[in-house]
């Protein structure tokens, strides 16, 4: 996954409230698990999944809508 907003903060848990322990930029790529919203990290790094977007391996384009409406 890629961030996409400007920054995020790394959080202890998936809450708003939980402690902030770290910080992404926009561009840093990671692999997560998703959880009812929130993209976990490791084993206790959380993000708000919304701030972030699918990464394609480099050279692969995404599918036109076309090709996803013939399948």
């Amino acid at each position: 996954m890629t961030v996409v907003a400007s920054s995020i903060h790394l959080r202890s848990a998936p809450d708003e409230k939980a402690p902030i322990v770290g910080k992404l930029t926009k561009g840093s790529t990671l692999h997560v698990t998703i959880e009812r919203g929130w993209a976990r990290i490791g084993e206790a790094k959380y993000v708000m999944a919304k701030f972030l977007t699918r990464t394609l391996p480099e050279g692969r384009t995404p599918p036109t809508q076309r090709a996803l409406s013939s399948r």
